[in-house]
């Protein structure tokens, strides 16, 4: 019985999920930040899916940017028009700052004349 548990390959939860952000670690941000008093143990794995979607999707969709602008190199510029131009994505970072992003073209409709 001993010899079978050893000889069973150790894997940690991001493996087992699928996953490439680290599950352990996000579990411990989540436990000393002090949200609530506990933790389930499938927290820090839907958390890790949900921050690997959108950080492939921003990514994505970045690259994609890049190409259309003749570029090798994501640069902080991409990913502030992809967030912009994206409903979702604007409704989730809205109030965020980019260094060196930029800004997006127009004027505000609070700053126009009456």
């Amino acid at each position: 019985m001993v010899r079978k548990e050893a000889d069973q390959k150790k894997r940690n939860r991001s493996s087992k999920a699928g996953l490439k952000f680290p599950v352990g670690r996000i579990n411990s941000r989540l436990r000393r930040a002090g949200y609530s008093k506990r933790v389930s143990a499938s927290a820090p794995v839907f958390l890790a899916a949900i921050l690997e979607y959108i950080a492939s999707e921003m990514l994505e969709l970045s690259h994609d940017q890049a190409l259309a602008r003749d570029k090798r190199r994501v640069s902080p510029c991409d990913i502030f028009t992809v967030i912009r131009s994206d409903n979702e994505l604007n409704k989730l970072f809205d109030g965020s700052a980019i260094p060196y992003g930029g800004t997006s073209p127009g004027i505000r409709a609070v700053l126009l004349p009456p």
